[in-house]
């Protein structure tokens, strides 16, 4: 066993501290050990693998470029593995100062400098996933290629079924039945895409090791799924989002989002409906501003679903494709990035850090915060009680009406009833990190 491994303690993370690696009955453990490695192998494998169709692309200058961003995936790679000390972010660019100097904080707190296992999981996740985008910031034909584009496009193809199911279910209700729907089959409609959604969240390639697989259906399972959601506040974001606007403004839903492909895909349609119902005006969607954690989304994997969609051969994915592109030409569909996504700070913190992007989600009637990463940052990714309420575990974020749409991948939850870890944990030790359990949480101005 290498000597960093002998540290390591054979135990589940300590209440109300932070997930690291040390901990080896910890997800973050085996996610550090033998998941993040397989991300890694893959990348370099796919670079290896389509290096013609990348220079053909990028021009003959990638060529000996891709030999360097290969070399350097491959010494982070043995970097991670051999639990090597964190190096600064030389590239500059975005969130460089945010990494470098949170570095310099832990080194003076701990006495030595952050290590992959030793250091808070959170940080070393995003730290991670910055290095990569700094080994293809300091190239000048590759500035511009996501490394895990292929895997979510793929992951659009491959859950095309399921994906034509909901078409036809969100064009089915828009255009013939929403007008003479009674107000109570409005809101279990809107509820149920609210779940749609929620499910949607199962599809993780960051989770996956970036394997792509098919996506089973879920519009024809969602009522035998309901069992599995441990809270389910979904009757308050609809109050939330049916509230009457003050003063005749227009009513803003922001999307905070999580994965591209199939997801997107299903956050999309729950927009489409809330449009259609007249419940919102404008849907802002918010996206990372480059490649993160294989499978969440950037602006162009925003533009390519709505493209792609628009160009199918199948119709019913044209005409909602068409009415999508609709909707950004008009301005009711949005796409923004800010820095402070793909930095590994926790939502408690936006306020002091970002402070007008806090200032612009109290604009909306409600913010949807999607998946796991999400999750993670909402509750500072601390260990807390399960049941510890999740108005406190989000400690002073509260800019506004908050639902939090998460599948549980991941050992860290709050809001849960006495007992219900217990009855999860005798169904599936595991139950946790599977996906196979749900939440639906939300926080108002009465629970901050």
């Amino acid at each position: 066993m290498s000597n960093y491994l002998k540290r390591c303690v054979d135990k589940e993370t300590g209440v109300n501290e932070p997930l690291r690696g040390i901990y080896i009955r910890s997800f973050a453990y085996p996610s550090l050990k033998d998941r993040t490695p397989i991300i890694l192998t893959s990348v370099i494998d796919h670079l290896s693998r389509e290096k013609e169709s990348i220079v053909q692309k990028y021009g003959e200058g990638a060529r000996e470029e891709l030999k360097t961003v290969i070399g350097n995936i491959s010494k982070l790679k043995s970097e991670l593995q051999t639990n090597k000390p964190f190096s600064k972010i030389e590239s500059g660019g975005e969130g460089a100062d945010h990494y470098n100097r949170l570095i310099d904080e832990k080194t003076k707190r701990d006495g030595e400098v952050p290590t992959w296992y030793y250091v808070e999981w959170l940080f070393a996740e995003c730290y991670l996933y910055r290095r990569l985008r700094e080994i293809f910031e300091t190239t000048e034909y590759l500035q511009k290629y996501d490394i895990f584009e292929a895997q979510k496009v793929d992951v659009y193809y491959n859950s095309l079924s399921s994906i034509k199911e909901a078409t036809i279910l969100t064009l089915d209700f828009s255009v013939q039945k929403l007008p003479s729907l009674s107000k109570a089959a409005l809101k279990k409609l809107v509820i149920d895409f609210i779940k749609l959604s929620l499910w949607s969240n199962r599809a993780d390639l960051s989770l996956s090791g970036g394997e792509v697989t098919e996506q089973d259906s879920i519009c024809s399972h969602l009522v035998e799924l309901d069992k599995f959601i441990l809270v389910d506040d979904s009757e308050k974001a609809y109050h939330a989002l049916t509230e009457k606007p003050a003063n005749g403004q227009p009513k803003i839903l922001d999307i905070i989002l999580d994965n591209a492909g199939f997801e997107l895909y299903f956050d999309l349609c729950l927009s489409d409906l809330l449009l259609s119902a007249k419940i919102v005006t404008h849907v802002r969607f918010h996206a990372k501003n480059c490649p993160w954690f294989v499978s969440d989304t950037n602006p162009h994997d925003f533009y390519w679903m709505i493209t792609t969609t628009k160009e199918s051969e199948d119709p019913a994915l044209r005409t909602i494709g068409t009415r999508w592109q609709g909707y950004v030409d008009e301005g009711k569909f949005s796409v923004e990035t800010d820095e402070f996504w793909t930095l590994s700070s926790d939502f408690d913190k936006m306020k002091t850090e970002r402070p007008t992007l806090y200032k612009k989600l109290g604009e909306s009637a409600l913010v949807i915060i999607k998946g796991d990463l999400n999750y993670r940052k909402l509750v500072a990714d601390i260990n807390r009680p399960y049941t510890t309420p999740f108005s406190k575990a989000i400690g002073s974020f509260h800019p506004n009406k908050l639902l939090s749409l998460r599948t549980m991948k991941c050992d860290v939850a709050a809001g849960l009833l006495p007992g219900q870890a217990e009855k999860c944990a005798a169904i599936h030790p595991n139950w946790i990190i599977t996906g196979e359990f749900a939440t639906i949480q939300f926080d108002g101005p009465s629970n901050a």
